[in-house]
């Protein structure tokens, strides 16, 4: 729309009162659309060893974009539950609420940059709500349908990865065959759990001075491989001893035919958890 006004005052005379030219144009857009703030950087119903608050902001024509109101709430632990919930307001964590922080937007897409310190197995609900130039808000109910709000949990606890084949370190023996072990992922029903070999990687080593030579998981022990690239998963999981630990078997390449005899070998594990965006990996046992 374009807007001009003049003035007429009531002065006598003939004709009509004084007259004030037209003013110059006020140019404004009238605008009830409501604008979509949508969370992709996190899924319900997942856990998250990091957690970034990103996504894409949609408002139909003529809106335009001002910037996406960012809610954040911290619940607490299973056991130590925060009543009522603590809110972030960008610097700090008020509780009781209501309190919020803004995300700027750039080419339809937000990224939260002041974010808290999330804590493990603690317990968050996100809300994203677009707000535009004309100060239309994204009404509640499109919460859910346009991936709004997300709530989840935070496993920051690495899982811990034992051997139960050798069982002890300096181990002698005359023949030998598997490498085995467990994986257990801490606080059961709150974390993002161990499921099966991909949480799990095998290295077999000897030196022969000056040489390192590195298990190829296919029945050779050779020295083209080194610290990074000669780490393997298991062939076999077993045992689930629950939705967040199992036993593990590596045999992987007929390995209990294909031990040297007379080396010295150093046998490391490590374990990973299924938590998105970072997962926390121990740091290696070894044998």
């Amino acid at each position: 729309y374009e807007l001009r006004t003049s003035g007429e005052d009531r002065a006598s005379g003939v004709g009509a009162g004084n007259t004030e030219s037209l003013s110059s144009a006020l140019g404004f857009t009238y605008d009830t659309s409501k604008p979509t703030a949508t969370i992709t950087s996190l899924a319900a119903g997942t856990t998250y060893s990091a957690v970034t608050i990103a996504g894409t902001v949609a408002d139909p024509a003529p809106g335009l974009i001002d910037y996406v109101e960012i809610v954040i709430k911290d619940y607490g632990t299973p056991s130590l539950a925060i009543v009522p919930p603590a809110f972030w307001n960008g610097s700090a964590w008020l509780q009781p609420g209501p309190a919020s922080t803004q995300a700027p937007i750039s080419a339809g897409n937000f990224n939260l940059a002041n974010l808290p310190s999330f804590l493990d197995r603690h317990y968050y609900t996100v809300v994203s709500s677009a707000v535009d130039k004309a100060v239309n808000a994204q009404p509640g109910f499109e919460y859910v349908v346009n991936n709004s709000s997300i709530s989840f949990y935070v496993d920051q606890a690495a899982p811990a990865i034992s051997f139960n084949a050798p069982w002890a370190s300096n181990y002698f023996a005359s023949a030998f065959g598997n490498v085995e072990g467990a994986a257990v992922d801490p606080n059961d029903g709150h974390n993002s759990g161990v499921t099966g070999v991909s949480n799990v990687d095998v290295q077999i080593k000897y030196v022969l001075d000056p040489t390192t030579y590195y298990y190829n998981n296919n029945g050779s022990f050779v020295n083209t491989l080194n610290e990074t690239n000669s780490w393997f998963t298991p062939l076999i999981w077993q045992e689930p001893k629950g939705p967040s630990s199992g036993t593990w078997v590596y045999s992987n390449g007929t390995l209990a035919g294909n031990w040297e005899f007379g080396r010295s070998y150093r046998i490391s594990a490590r374990s990973r958890d299924n938590a998105s965006r970072a997962w926390e990996r121990q740091a290696p046992a070894r044998r």
